[in-house]
């Protein structure tokens, strides 16, 4: 073959060669014109072998890479819309920043592939291998990696949201604060995940295993979590307010003392939040704990209002105020009398204090001087009076009413 051909001829040679030959002239098209952006759209290409080929830039949009050999290729800022990778082996290649919207790499051979910047919204990459792959600063948006391996895979500032991570195996994967609203991950395994401050309203993890994950600071508002062992999980100031949580295993210790929401004084998603917990530990057999999240509750609602009253106050609603600051100050004397129905000893201390109140102004408070009748009348000489107790005057005040005043 000739390589020293003008790359106008490489080019009709590659249009009209067979799919054998394809690869060859390729790439003799790439030595020639190394800087040129390639248009191969809609190429024939599979099971071509294309290993650490210089493809920065080329327009392979529609193209069949199927069972083609890409191992360590340049392929960044490639345009692959809807091209066919399927059991492509692309191992350790680049595609920071291509395009890949809608293609399929089922069973696709990517480990260690750096997918940085790519777009793979609606992409396919079902069973694909994918360990120790780079996403970072992906965008995802409904991508399929159901049953795909992507053990210790990185995830970082990615957007993912309703992706579809069923079946998927995600050990020790980074996906720190990455958004994971309304993806899938039932049945995923994600031992040992790190999932710090990730965004998962939403999201469906029955039947996942997450053993060791670290789930701190994460939002799990409207989130799926039947069943689901979270015992050994890091759960740190995490969001569950709206939360499906039923038998789902976890401590109140693991929460930090406060939900997310408490955290960040969003009272009525709190209360929210404090009343699925109650539920769920009631469904684990843990009173203690549901009387915990129970007077949790109560506080958040009550600082709710509070704020809410002074909300209305400063617009001068006072219709909205009145009532919001009744319901504040009774809830504050209720958790003061009793911790709302589940401290005894707070009960005990109020009624003892209410015994010592009455008997001090029993004591001191309720004797008065009054004065003699004869002498207010001017008879006899008398003493300046004497001092009795609220039952003698309550007597007298009775006698005074009922019989005719009687003079000395």
């Amino acid at each position: 073959m000739d390589t020293n051909a003008p790359p106008d001829d490489l080019r009709t040679r590659l249009a009209q060669a067979m799919p054998a030959d394809r690869a060859r002239l390729l790439l003799d098209l790439i030595g020639h014109e190394p800087n040129t952006r390639l248009m191969l759209d809609k190429a024939s290409l599979s099971t071509a072998e294309l290993p650490e080929a210089r493809l920065a830039g080329a327009s392979l949009r529609g193209a069949d890479l199927a069972g083609a050999d890409l191992r360590r290729a340049d392929l960044s800022d490639a345009s692959l819309r809807g091209a066919n990778l399927t059991n492509a082996r692309i191992e350790e290649a680049r595609f920071t920043g291509a395009a890949l919207i809608g293609a399929d790499l089922t069973d696709a051979h990517a480990g260690e592939a750096d997918f940085s910047d790519a777009l793979l919204e609606d992409a396919r990459l079902p069973r694909a291998t994918l360990r120790f792959a780079i996403f970072r600063d992906a965008l995802l948006d409904g991508t399929s990696f159901e049953g795909a391996d992507l053990w210790a895979a990185r995830f970082e500032g990615a957007e993912a949201t309703f992706a579809n991570f069923r079946g998927a195996h995600m050990s020790e994967a980074q996906l720190a604060g990455v958004d994971l609203s309304g993806a899938d991950l039932s049945g995923a395994t994600l031992q040992k995940a790190n999932l710090k401050d990730a965004k998962l309203r939403s999201v469906n993890l029955e039947g996942a295993t997450l053993t060791g994950a670290d789930l701190g600071g994460a939002d799990l508002t409207d989130a799926n979590l039947p069943r689901v062992n979270l015992s050994s999980c890091n759960l740190h100031h995490a969001r569950m307010s709206g939360a499906w949580l039923e038998k789902t295993w976890f401590r109140q210790e693991q929460l930090g003392g406060a939900l997310g929401e408490e955290v960040a004084r969003e009272y009525e998603a709190a209360r929210q939040g404090y009343l699925n917990l109650e539920q769920n530990f009631r469904s684990i057999g843990n009173p203690e704990a549901a009387s915990w999240a129970y007077r949790r509750s109560r506080r958040m609602g009550k600082l709710h209002e509070r704020r809410m009253a002074a909300l209305a106050i400063r617009r001068r609603d006072w219709r909205r105020a009145g009532p919001q600051l009744l319901y504040a100050a009774s809830d504050s004397f209720v958790e003061w009398l009793c911790d709302y129905g589940d401290g005894l000893l707070r009960v005990v201390r109020a009624y003892v204090l209410c015994i010592i109140t009455f008997a001090l102004f029993y004591v001191t408070g309720a004797k008065v001087r009054v004065v003699s009748p004869r002498r207010r009348a001017g008879c006899g000489s008398g003493r300046g009076g004497r001092e009795v107790g609220w039952r003698e005057r309550l007597r007298r005040r009775s006698w005074r009413r009922g019989s005719p005043r009687r003079r000395c």
